[in-house]
């Protein structure tokens, strides 16, 4: 594990001091670092940028990238296909 400073609100502190006290946390880092891994957890579409860097070269082109999001998103079949087949066409 690494060690990070960071500065926090006093109330903030006093909550977190609180759940230790109280025997949720065993100490303020556990307290912080379980927090914080929830939160990450909780909102993936923070890290979408970060995720996308993984499949896409930096350099890809406007069309290069329109034909991927085409076959990601419409597949083998058009939007208007799609939609005539759910409403019985």
């Amino acid at each position: 594990m690494e060690i990070i400073n960071a500065r926090f609100e006093q109330d903030l502190v006093r909550k977190v001091d609180d759940l230790v006290r109280r025997g949720i946390f065993k100490n303020r880092s556990e307290a912080l670092r379980r927090m914080t891994e929830d939160y990450v957890d909780r909102h993936p579409e923070l890290f979408l940028d970060a995720e996308a860097e993984k499949w896409f070269k930096a350099d890809i082109d406007d069309d290069e990238l329109e034909e991927i999001c085409a076959g990601l998103f419409r597949g083998k079949r058009t939007a208007a296909e799609i939609v005539g087949e759910g409403r019985g066409r």
